[in-house]
């Protein structure tokens, strides 16, 4: 009945009968012409400004309600996601400072050798493995190969110490080779590359394992440790426990005096007990410092990878930057790879007879020794070849057109492999040449196995010119495996049995025994060879010398388990009958 007294003339009801509220009138009909006021109508004088416009940016909308008249405020960056831990990422937090505390402690990376490397890296690589697990992640197929290259570098570091002991300075490259492959492999077992592969982009892949996962991770174990210890119902009992402990402190330094009085085997056994635990205890505390920030490094690396914590870019975001690269003209391009041709093509053509006389085993004129010939010019041509990597890549980086584009491309990049592979030949030839005549050293083998690897590189340089295929991962897996090969042959062993071999068949002049002593325990083998063989006083005398000196350090070097290497036991085995025998060749 109310509704029906509020329902007006026209049948529409009125809206109450609250002020401000009028009941609905039927409105006049606009005459011919008429057309509706504008929205906003120009101003009336010129004092009358016109109304603000309203942006066109949604992120302002705010601003305008206000009267302010800014058209765009800039997109706020989206917060970073907080670290979420379970029980797991608590539990490998603390495990990975006992890692790293063993890492220190074990002095793993500034010794290099003995069981040491190993028994490390198995450790970390099962310390990886297992927070994996507890993760679920997915280890993907790839991730073992790398896996296996860690520990073949390792193991050749605790079969035969570290690499080329006559040359100081390569465990270094094996050192980081084993750093390389331990930030490496949790990145590849989680997909955690930008391509979820190795690919060409593996050097920003190696610059997001070394810096951008566990600096940007760097707090995540402290964040872990902090949340379970939250969750830890015992904590009252815990706190109890240790008011106990130090209830005790007082009790025991009045009690122990007096019992110290009593007996002096007590007396002996409390201050053996104090010596040792002050000792550990400084010892823990010291390496306990610097396993901190370690620790704190390689979970962020694991932690970063299993939970994803990394920009989430594509290969995508990054080649619109290479393509910006692609800024030479091919008509400069090709005029400049034409004359390095031609300049590469022009030597081997005058150099013909100097270049290839190895290959037929004799010195060309004006060359009295082999010596002199194979030195001059080797390492420049290894330079050489190593540089002509460097241009064919940036040849290719900076072109105006990609390579699958251009067919002159193509032919050059041909062109200068084949011409690279011919120089490495004959550097190769001329090294050849060296070793029959003088035998076999480090710093002989080394260059060799490098041309070797270059030669393979080169190669896959032609290959790519017919197929597609990541250039990139074909020379990490070649590069790798020939290092860990280098690793796992006792370079220094097979070096002094390939020369004691040559010289007991008459084609090596003499065995350079003052060249053994540089090569340490893995001489052992060939020296006992020769020292039981020959007939030659003065090269048993010499043999038997250096065997002693060895029998000497082996002992030495086992006076801890870390230190031992396959080879130091096998000295060790070996020499020991003869120790009262070998004193007979010391020279005083």
């Amino acid at each position: 009945m109310d509704e029906q007294k509020n329902i007006g003339q026209t049948g529409n009801p009125v809206r109450g009968t609250s002020a401000g509220w009028k009941p609905e009138q039927e409105q006049p009909k606009p005459a011919k012409g008429w057309q509706p006021p504008a929205e906003n109508p120009p101003p009336q004088n010129a004092e009358q400004a016109p109304p603000p416009q309203r942006p066109i940016s949604p992120y302002s909308a705010a601003a305008w309600e206000k009267g302010e008249t800014e058209t765009r405020i800039p997109a706020a960056k989206p917060p970073k996601k907080s670290f979420q831990a379970d029980k797991w990422d608590g539990i490998f937090a603390l495990v990975f400072f006992v890692v790293s505390y063993l890492l220190l402690r074990w002095e793993v990376l500034w010794r290099g050798s003995g069981l040491r490397v190993g028994v490390f890296t198995l450790l970390y690589g099962g310390t990886v493995l297992c927070y994996a697990k507890g993760k679920k992640i997915a280890i993907r197929r790839e991730s073992w190969f790398w896996f296996a290259m860690m520990l073949g570098c390792a193991l050749g570091c605790s079969l035969w110490g570290p690499l080329s002991v006559s040359d100081g300075g390569y465990w270094v490259v094996q050192i980081l080779f084993l750093l390389g492959m331990a930030v490496y492999w949790p990145m590849s077992l989680s997909g955690a590359l930008f391509s979820g592969k190795t690919d060409n982009w593996m050097p920003l892949d190696m610059v997001r394992g070394f810096f951008t996962l566990p600096f940007g991770n760097f707090g995540c174990g402290a964040s872990a440790i902090g949340q379970n210890a939250a969750k830890i119902r015992q904590g009252r009992t815990l706190l109890g426990i240790l008011l106990g402990v130090l209830i005790s402190i007082p009790i025991l330094g009045i009690v122990l005096p007096q019992l110290m009085s009593a007996d002096v085997g007590f007396q002996n056994l409390i201050e053996r007990f104090f010596d040792n635990i002050l000792h550990y205890l400084a010892t823990f505390l010291l390496y306990g410092i610097f396993a901190v920030p370690t620790s704190c490094y390689l979970y962020g690396l694991a932690a970063g990878c299993f939970h994803k914590r990394y920009p989430e870019k594509s290969p995508r975001d990054y080649e619109k930057s290479v393509g910006s690269l692609h800024l030479l003209p091919m008509a400069t391009l090709y005029t400049a790879l034409g004359i390095v041709c031609f300049v590469y093509l022009l030597f081997i053509g005058v150099q013909a007879g100097y270049l290839f006389s190895a290959f037929r085993g004799a010195c060309p004129e004006g060359y009295s020794s082999y010596a002199e010939y194979a030195r001059k010019g080797f390492f420049e041509l290894c330079r050489v070849a190593a540089f002509n990597g460097a241009v064919l890549l940036a040849a290719n980086v900076f072109s105006r057109k990609p390579c699958r584009e251009a067919a002159a491309l193509k032919g050059f990049n041909i062109a200068l492999s084949l011409l690279t592979i011919l120089l490495l030949t004959t550097a190769f030839s001329k090294m050849a040449l060296y070793v029959s005549a003088y035998g076999l050293s480090v710093r002989r083998f080394l260059p060799c196995w490098f041309m070797a690897f270059l030669t393979v590189c080169f190669l896959m340089v032609i290959v790519l010119q017919f197929t597609s295929f990541s250039i990139v991962r074909g020379v990490a897996v070649t590069g790798a495996v020939m290092f860990v090969l280098l690793c796992l042959i006792n370079v220094n062993g097979v070096i002094a049995g390939y020369n004691l071999s040559r010289y007991q068949k008459g084609t090596l002049p003499d065995f350079d025994l003052s060249g053994v002593y540089d090569y340490g325990l893995s001489g052992v083998g060939p020296a006992l060879k020769l020292y039981q063989s020959t007939q030659d006083e003065a090269d048993r005398k010499e043999a038997g010398w250096y065997l002693y000196r060895m029998c000497v350090s082996a002992e030495f070097e086992n006076s801890s388990w870390l230190d031992m290497t396959a080879q130091s036991l096998y000295a060790e085995k070996a020499l020991a009958p003869l120790k009262d025998e070998l004193q007979t060749a010391r020279p005083f």
